[in-house]
C-alpha cells in the first residue's frame, strides 16, 4: 500500500499568518480601490481665496452681526413648525440674508480681488432666490418631496458660498452659521 500524498500543506501557524496576510492584503486594496472611487467622484469645490483683508475683516463683522441671530431663532429639528410659521420664518431670514448682501456690496474691495468677491455676492442672491421659491412652494403646494426639491436647488450656492468664506477667513460668514447641517443642526 502506498501512503496517500496529500498536495496540500498542512494548516501550520505560518500557513495560517500567510492566508491572513494575503486577506488583510486583498481587503485593503479593496477598501483603497473603494475611496479612491468615492473621491474622484466627489465634486471638489474649487476656492477663490482673496488677499483683501480690509474686506474680509469688515464682512467678517457684518455677518457675525446678522448670522447667529438667524441660527437662534430657528427651531430645532426636532421642532414641530407649522407651514404659515416656517413661511414667515423664511421671509424674515431671506429677507436678513438679502440686507446683508446688500451692506456686503457696500464694501470698498481691492481691484484684483473685485471680480472674485462679486461672484461669491452673487452666489449669495442665488441662495436668497432660491429662498423665495421655497417660499412659493410652501404657499402653494402641501406637497414636502416639492418643498424638498426646491430647497436642494440652495446646496450648491450654500456649499460655495461656505467655503468661500472659510478659504478667506471669513468663518461668520459661512451659512453654516445660521442655517447648519442637519449633523449641526440644534
Amino acid at each position: 500500500m502506498t501512503p496517500h500524498h496529500d498536495n496540500h500543506e498542512p494548516n501550520t501557524s505560518r500557513t495560517i499568518r500567510l492566508r491572513y496576510f494575503v486577506a488583510f492584503g486583498v481587503a485593503s486594496v479593496i477598501m483603497i480601490a473603494l475611496a479612491g472611487f468615492n473621491l474622484v467622484n466627489v465634486p471638489a469645490i474649487p476656492t477663490e481665496t482673496i488677499s483683501d483683508k480690509k474686506f474680509v475683516n469688515r464682512a467678517s463683522g457684518s455677518c457675525s452681526r446678522v448670522l447667529p441671530v438667524i441660527r437662534a431663532r430657528r427651531p430645532g429639528r426636532k421642532d414641530v413648525v407649522s407651514v404659515a410659521a416656517t413661511i414667515r420664518g423664511c421671509r424674515r431670514d431671506n429677507a436678513d440674508l438679502k440686507r446683508l448682501v446688500a451692506q456686503l456690496r457696500t464694501i470698498e474691495t481691492q481691484p484684483e480681488d473685485a471680480a472674485k468677491i462679486d461672484r461669491w455676492l452673487n452666489r449669495w442672491d442665488d441662495f436668497t432666490a432660491v429662498g423665495d421659491r421655497y417660499v412659493r412652494v410652501l404657499e402653494t403646494t402641501s406637497d414636502p418631496t416639492k418643498w424638498q426639491s426646491v430647497a436642494n436647488e440652495g446646496n450648491d450656492d450654500y456649499l460655495r458660498i461656505s467655503a468661500f468664506a472659510r478659504a478667506n477667513a471669513m468663518t461668520t460668514c459661512s451659512l453654516d452659521q445660521a442655517f447648519p447641517r442637519a449633523a449641526e443642526d440644534k
